[in-house]
């Protein structure tokens, strides 16, 4: 709804300040215009780029070991004067904010993604955009590393806000989440949520969020503040782009070419990956169909219009079902061992292809064709054998122009003007993250037990002791609050009495947390996760390569990539690798 985007400073603008205001703490003079530029400058050669950062013909054009393209129209957002990308920031407009708890981290190592969708305007809003977005995927910490409950409040804050009317206390509310943060959370637009490195690496760390930008083409990129020499370097790196992985790979007869072809190791690899991966891509609900892909498969684009040559522009991808028939040598084993059940082969390549962000945003080329997906079941209990649509006009989920009334017109919604929302939206994922949420907030509580596994087994023990002393001691406190909160659940949440009563409830936490970590230290023990109310950025140092600047960039590109490769395999607590 537009009331309530526009009710708050959402813009691209407040975004990229506070991200300068952050990484200004490790890199003096770091303004939202100098990210903007850099962010875009990656489109562009060097020859032709306004900053220091990565170009698309940097290390042969090569990414990741796959082609890198250029894109003179996307670069050309870098160029101009501070006055003319001060304004051209301005042009972006925020289309969403999503809530996407259900992509924590396996074992709530955090508590999931929360986006800022933007588009960029021709003019007004209602005139449409020009295929331009950013989109911020951060992921929250979880200020209780592998506890579920420690995800709850922000469970909880989320359903709250369908209850609220009033579009201006709806915005506030969200303005407080993503830039200040709840009540012992961190703000989701912090650098380090987009960022290469895990989030609290003690507990086997997650996975941090991207940065994503689509300009006829889907490009990932990571945040990165290089302290690796003086003086410190922020950068935009790209990334390959997860679960997406390189076409080509797809060809059986690229596993069995030439010993000197540099791709045939990574197709024999990828393609045993995916046989051993028959049952969940074969899965008979929609929402079940998985198959997880390793970084070093994955391309440095998704889109129809992604496959090139270094140094080169975009020219058009072929469905990987294409790749997959073009294969003509002796060598059927990947070919014939794919097709699984009643599901022939074709089936099983459409819905990889329908995991990648091509197949999501263009299901009527890329998948829904010839039987389709094969059958499966939605969230709502329809059987379909297609991938759900997107928009027609943008191949999007949320319609960049502005339409009166809107999708969601309802009581609570009101009847203004606001985005139309795709039919895969709709129809498909809005109901499994409701699903998700409402099966979060009705489980039981079990409270967040420290289990101190990294301790020693004396000083263990006497640390269990003491939260065991701590709670006992607070429980006559937080069962009182209980009480009150129970007789007062039927009230309005924004109500004096609710939000007293929220405040009160995050007062007790934090007054419990500080007693707690104040006794811990009394014997010796200091909890080695990062404190949510510490904002300062987590530095990388990379190791300084010698050579030109070029070589200096794909250097850090790399040893980013390395980073993200050794982290731990994607998993969510839905038992998914999705990243959408």
């Amino acid at each position: 709804m537009r009331a309530t985007l526009d009710a708050r400073d959402f813009t691209l603008t407040r975004t990229l300040n506070q991200l300068a205001t952050q990484i200004s703490t490790q890199v003096p003079g770091t303004t939202a215009k100098g990210i903007f530029r850099q962010f875009w400058d990656t489109l562009a050669t060097a020859a032709d780029g306004v900053t220091k950062g990565p170009h698309c013909d940097d290390n042969g054009g090569m990414l990741n070991g796959f082609p890198l393209s250029c894109y003179e129209n996307g670069s050309q957002q870098a160029m101009g004067s501070d006055l003319v990308i001060e304004q051209r920031m301005k042009e972006y407009a925020p289309l969403a904010l999503i809530n996407r708890l259900d992509l924590a981290h396996e074992g709530w190592r955090n508590c999931g993604e929360y986006r800022i969708i933007y588009a960029k305007y021709q003019g007004l809003p209602a005139q449409g955009n020009l295929d331009i977005d950013m989109i911020f995927e951060a992921v929250l910490p979880n200020p209780k590393p592998g506890c579920r409950d420690g995800c709850m409040a922000v469970a909880k804050f989320w359903k709250s806000l369908s209850q609220i009317a009033d579009p201006a206390v709806r915005a506030q509310k969200l303005e407080q989440f993503f830039y200040q943060g709840l009540p012992g959370y961190r703000p989701v637009v912090h650098v380090d949520h987009y960022g290469a490195q895990g989030l609290f690496s003690v507990l086997g760390s997650s996975r941090g969020g991207q940065i994503r930008s689509s300009y006829y083409f889907l490009r990932e990129y990571r945040t990165s503040i290089d302290c690796g020499s003086a003086p410190c370097q922020y950068r935009s790196l790209p990334m390959p782009v997860q679960q997406s992985p390189f076409d080509g790979l797809w060809n059986e007869d690229l596993a069995h070419s030439n010993n000197s072809n540099p791709l045939r190791a990574l197709a024999e690899g990828f393609q045993a990956a995916v046989l051993a991966q028959k049952t969940s891509l074969a899965a008979g609900n929609l929402m079940d169909i998985d198959y997880a892909v390793k970084l070093d498969y994955d391309a440095v684009c998704s889109s129809e219009f992604c496959r090139d040559g270094p140094g080169k522009p975009p020219s058009q991808e072929k469905p990987y079902l294409d790749i997959f028939n073009s294969a003509s040598g002796p060598f059927t084993a990947f070919r014939s061992g794919l097709a699984a059940g009643n599901l022939t082969a074709a089936q099983m390549v459409r819905r990889a292809q329908a995991l990648t962000c091509t197949g999501c945003h263009f299901p009527d080329k890329t998948v829904n064709a010839d039987g389709g997906i094969g059958p499966v079941t939605t969230p709502t209990g329809q059987t379909t054998s297609l991938w759900p649509a997107a928009i027609e006009w943008h191949k999007t989920h949320v319609e960049a122009r502005v339409t009166s009334p809107p999708e969601l017109a309802s009581p609570v919604f009101g009847s203004g003007r606001g985005q139309r929302l795709s039919p895969a939206l709709l129809d498909v994922f809005l109901p499994a993250r409701k699903q998700f949420l409402m099966a979060q907030l009705n489980a039981p509580s079990c409270g967040c037990q420290d289990k101190f596994v990294f301790l020693a087994d004396t000083i263990g023990r006497r640390a269990l002791e003491v939260a065991d002393q701590e709670r006992h001691a607070y429980a006559p406190r937080f069962t009182a609050l209980a009480d009150e909160i129970r007789a007062n659940s039927t009230l309005p949440p924004d109500t004096p009495v609710r939000v007293r009563l929220e405040s009160a409830t995050a007062q007790l936490f934090a007054s419990f947390q500080a007693d707690f970590d104040a006794k811990l230290r009394q014997i010796g023990v200091v909890i080695p996760f990062s404190d949510p109310g510490d904002l300062k950025p987590q530095p990388l140092r990379l190791t300084l390569t010698t050579g030109s600047i070029q070589a200096q960039e794909a250097s850090r590109v790399a040893q980013v990539i390395a980073i993200l490769k050794a982290l731990p395999p994607r998993r969510t607590v839905t038992g998914s690798s999705r990243v959408h």
